[in-house]
């Protein structure tokens, strides 16, 4: 029932990732392009995981981990600000801008500095 992104990450379908999709069957198999939540969610997910492994444990529900990484001056640390584009999709939507906003909520994660400070480790 959320109403505004928390997060944001690559979600192009022009610049998607590749995919290889193996149980349509048939001719069906093959190779396809995937953007929007398709791709980003399953990349967090990784980023989560990565830094359960790094942590050495689950590290639970991180909306307020991610909220607190994204505080003060550990923003730029953390986070790239996306301040260009908007969620619109074949009708009106919101536009990015500084900060905190609908479409990017705080921003695309500086994967390794982001699992350094969720997990209070250096990450190489």
């Amino acid at each position: 029932m959320r109403s505004t992104s928390d997060v944001s990450y690559h979600a192009s379908v022009y610049t998607g990732v590749l995919v290889y999709l193996g149980f349509l069957g048939g001719s069906n198999d093959g190779f396809y392009f995937f953007g929007g939540t398709s791709e980003g969610a399953p990349q967090w997910a990784a980023i989560t995981a990565l830094a359960n492994q790094a942590a050495g444990h689950a590290l639970g529900y991180l909306s307020p981990a991610l909220y607190a990484a994204a505080s003060g001056n550990a923003y730029s640390k953390n986070f790239h600000d996306v301040t260009f584009g908007d969620n619109a999709w074949f009708g009106p939507g919101f536009p990015a801008g500084v900060g905190c906003n609908c479409p990017t909520g705080i921003g695309s994660p500086d994967v390794s500095n982001l699992i350094g400070t969720l997990t209070g480790k250096k990450v190489k």
